[in-house]
């Protein structure tokens, strides 16, 4: 798999949603996309796991989607999120590592040890450093974790859906949102995320079980009808009034006790509480506008609805939209028994229009589209967010499960690098076989070749030749032997009752080594100038570096006799002579 894809999932109320995205400098491109819905049969309705997990993993494979690295959502009514501040500013990072669950244990509504945690958004000054720390139960954490476990999906990351909506705002917006408050609310089946953005960081963030499924809950109730009747109702008869005082004599569901009016009068409220809890008082003043996304978020009529119920600009945003914006189709759609079969077994799929890194394929509705900012955002945490996101790269994934992940990383990598080495080694070992093959052939045919010259008449002519040569050149050659040497100087040294050569050796480079009997000091002194003085009929001299080792005293005949032993070297132009 490519190194900057990854595939995200969010787990919904009433469905699946899985992205597989390629997240790049220049942008982010959807692969892949899907979504499932689930068998339910009331709005009511508690989906097992088993059920999600039946959903999840048809989908996956019906969509083939990657299965690592992986990206999932928990929801943010899931997680407690604090923020710490005036930590010591000397305070290292393992240091800090150690003070979080220090800080936080008081602070959560849990037991710290049954907690899973993640801290972010470091900031240091030279004043104070402070970050925020968001943690969720384990047993909330393992949900996820099984779920992936029994799919075979390899989880990098497990993050708030707050945080993945945030992720694709900022991501998307960030020079716009400088000198503004941003209030964005995402309207889910089951349960709908507040995040307020202020200056481009995440300030707030809140969750409350409030959805489309309530609404669908009410049009079963005083309709009778059954689910899915009930939700083609919702979608085409939930209108809203322009404005709450506009209730009266309005067709199409506006009237005030209507169940898109109650719906949309308790959503109201719960986004007001909201806003209470992040300004300190009862308006919304400082936020300066809001944004809907979220399959729930198009009953028709709810932006201008809440803007006036809650006196703020209100928009619909579309999580794609932006990028739609800028299509270029560049692959057919898919066929029609794919379509077909989708349709059948409840999914809509989903993809997207895309120019960013060269994806083209098409959403089948406006509300699958504005309910993938979670997944969209996942991605773009889970593979860029300390580059993209940077102040809410948190994961909640436990620690033990991500070691255990790079150990196995670390493994495969091993075992790959060890099969590729003997791939290696085994290659060079075959190449230089065959090059020792090739040496040998070469050699062979070098070896008959010259035994086909050497059978020639011509050339047997000229070894014969030739060792006749040499022979004849050895025979004529002269060689110089010790008895040679000796009759040359005999005649030029001392009288023999002082100096006596005892012995006489000669080397084959020339080199004379002769012992010496002399009668006193002065004959040995006088023997070596003479060796050194003498020349070769007079012409050139007979010896060069003439030296004498030590000269030691014995007594012969009851008469003093020195000894010695002389080393000289053949003079070269001499031994000529002497060829001559």
């Amino acid at each position: 798999m490519a190194k900057n894809q990854i595939t995200a999932v969010d787990i919904g109320t009433n469905s699946v949603k899985v992205l597989q995205l390629e997240v790049a400098q220049a942008g982010v491109a959807i692969l892949n996309s899907g979504v499932r819905s689930y068998p339910r049969q009331t709005a009511t309705e508690r989906i097992s796991d088993e059920v999600v997990v039946d959903t999840l993993s048809q989908l996956v494979r019906d969509r083939v989607f990657r299965t690592k690295p992986v990206v999932m959502a928990i929801p943010r009514i899931s997680v407690t999120v604090k923020e710490l501040t005036d930590l010591p500013t000397s305070a290292t990072d393992e240091d800090i590592d150690k003070m979080v669950p220090i800080q936080v244990a008081a602070e959560l509504p849990f037991v710290i040890t049954d907690a899973v945690y993640s801290a972010y958004n470091l900031q240091r000054s030279p004043e104070s450093v402070s970050l925020e720390v968001v943690a969720a139960k384990r047993t909330a954490i393992k949900r996820y974790v099984d779920i992936a476990e029994e799919i075979g999906l390899k989880l990098q990351a497990i993050i708030p859906s707050s945080f993945a909506t945030y992720g694709v705002v900022f991501d998307r917006f960030k020079e716009k949102l400088a000198r503004k408050t941003l209030a964005v609310a995402d309207i889910g089946a089951g349960m709908t995320d507040i995040c307020i953005i202020q200056h481009g960081r995440l300030v707030f963030s809140r969750s409350f079980t409030f959805g489309g499924n309530l609404l669908t809950q009410q049009f079963e109730r005083e309709y009778g009808l059954s689910f899915p009747a009930a939700e083609e109702r919702k979608i085409s008869d939930a209108t809203l009034p322009v404005s709450p005082t506009q209730a009266g004599g309005m067709e199409g569901g506006a009237a005030e006790d209507s169940p898109a009016r109650r719906w949309a009068e308790d959503l109201a409220k719960q986004i007001a509480r909201s806003f209470i809890a992040f300004t300190g008082d009862e308006t919304a003043n400082g936020i300066d506008s809001l944004w809907l996304c979220g399959g729930s978020s198009l009953v028709s009529g709810l932006d201008t609805y809440l803007a006036s119920r809650l006196n703020i600009d209100v928009s619909l945003w579309n999580p794609l939209q932006g990028i739609e914006g800028e299509i270029e189709d560049t692959r057919q759609k898919e066929d029609a028994r794919h379509e077909t079969q989708d349709t059948r077994q409840g999914e809509e799929a989903s993809g997207l229009e895309s120019r960013v890194l060269g994806l083209a394929s098409s959403l089948s509705s406006e509300s699958i589209s504005r309910g993938l900012s979670v997944a969209l955002g996942l991605g773009i945490i889970g593979m860029a967010g300390e580059k993209r996101t940077p102040t809410v790269n948190a994961n909640l994934l436990p620690k033990e499960i991500r070691e255990r992940e790079e150990r196995a990383r670390r493994k495969i990598t091993v075992s790959v690098v060890t099969v590729l080495a003997v791939l290696v080694l085994a290659a060079a070992a075959l190449g230089f076989g065959t090059w020792r093959r090739s040496r040998a052939a070469l050699y062979e045919d070098l070896a008959d070749r010259l035994s086909k010259v050497e059978q020639k008449e011509e050339t047997r002519n000229a070894i014969a030749a030739l060792e006749n040569s040499i022979l004849m050149q050895q025979m004529m050659t002269s060689y110089v032997t010790p008895l040679e040497v000796l009759r040359e100087m005999s005649n030029k040294l001392p009288d023999r009752r002082k100096v006596a050569l005892t012995s006489l050796s000669m080397d084959k480079k020339g080199k004379v080594t002769m012992g010496v009997e002399a009668a006193s000091y002065g004959d040995v002194s006088e023997m070596i100038q003479i060796l050194s003085e003498t020349k070769l009929l007079d012409k050139v001299k007979l010896f060069d570096e003439v030296k004498h080792g030590a000269i030691s005293k014995v007594t012969k005949d009851k008469r003093p006799v020195f000894q010695v032993q002389i080393a000289c070297s053949l003079n070269q132009d001499a031994m000529q002579e002497i060829d001559r």
